[in-house]
């Protein structure tokens, strides 16, 4: 069975920096630092693998999408 990819934004959203994922594992964090934001997301999605993190910039832009992957074992 192949697994699905868990999609996680980092968006601006006045007042505040929002993480979510669009599969419901992760609904909301708000953040007052893009920093903030950005290691929550990076931290939901390393732990939800096969994912992606799209990180916004302010103005709703994106600026990059950093998958995780599965781990492949070796032989």
């Amino acid at each position: 069975m192949v697994k699905p990819i868990t999609v996680c934004n980092v968006r601006w959203s006045a007042p505040h920096w929002v993480v979510s994922c669009e599969d419901g594992s992760f609904t909301q964090s708000k953040h007052r630092s893009r920093e903030e934001a950005i290691w929550e997301g990076r931290r939901h999605a390393h732990k939800h693998r096969p994912s992606s993190l799209r990180i916004h910039r302010e103005n709703g832009s994106l600026e990059i999408e950093h998958p995780y992957h599965l781990h492949s074992r070796r032989s």
